[in-house]
């Protein structure tokens, strides 16, 4: 467990125990084979430094992260590196790669950073796919890109976003409408508030007569 920043220098599962207010750099991952998960907490920083750097590591990932207010998100340098279902908002630039670096992007959202990816390899394309944008539309997704960057396919909606106000990311939010405690009495994965059959499994939530009541709990299905 982890409480703020500090250099990852060993191989090992990291997990975020509490939101991160940084002045400057925050974390540095100088070892392979690291795993930091942020349990959707905030790095969040002054408008300067780095969120998280990654240096000659290999099998790094980083997943569950709000990182924001940086002057660049995550800096990856020679390095292989996962970003998955994380927040990467406000910041002068959300990725930046260098050398020859190996990144996946997997459910992430890229919100309001001045530019969402930069690789400095002029020699070196960088996938990163199956990620929000902030736009449907190719043209302005790329303009906000510099160097060769591949981002098709990419998200057509915010996996982060969170339209019912619950604090909870759409990817995950298991009813849209609030719930911030995510209540699933009968483990269907349908959460109480929108499960037409509280008391029953009913993944389905098959209705057949329409009047709102699962068949699983209506003795007339």
């Amino acid at each position: 467990v982890v409480s703020g920043c500090l250099e990852l220098n060993q191989s090992d599962l990291y997990v975020l125990d509490q939101d991160i207010n940084a002045l400057g750099n925050c974390f540095s991952i100088t070892a392979s084979e690291v795993e930091l998960d942020c349990a959707f907490h905030s790095i969040i920083g002054d408008g300067t430094g780095t969120g998280i750097f990654v240096t000659n590591a290999a099998d790094v990932l980083i997943k569950n992260c709000v990182i924001g207010d940086f002057g660049v998100g995550i800096e990856v340098n020679n390095s292989f590196t996962a970003v998955d279902a994380s927040l990467i908002r406000n910041n002068s630039k959300g990725i930046v790669t260098r050398l020859v670096s190996f990144l996946s992007t997997n459910t992430d959202s890229f919100r309001d950073n001045s530019i969402n990816l930069e690789n400095t390899n002029p020699n070196f394309t960088v996938a990163a796919k199956n990620s929000w944008w902030g736009s449907n539309n190719s043209a302005a997704i790329a303009a906000k890109m510099v160097g060769n960057v591949s981002f098709e396919p990419f998200l057509s909606a915010d996996p982060m976003a969170d339209a019912d106000n619950d604090g909870v990311f759409a990817f995950v939010d298991n009813c849209a409408v609030f719930n911030p405690d995510q209540g699933d009495a009968d483990g269907d994965g349908i959460g109480d508030a929108c499960d037409n059959c509280q008391s029953d499994y009913n993944p389905f939530q098959i209705d057949t007569d329409n009047d709102t009541m699962g068949d699983e709990c209506d003795v007339d299905d």
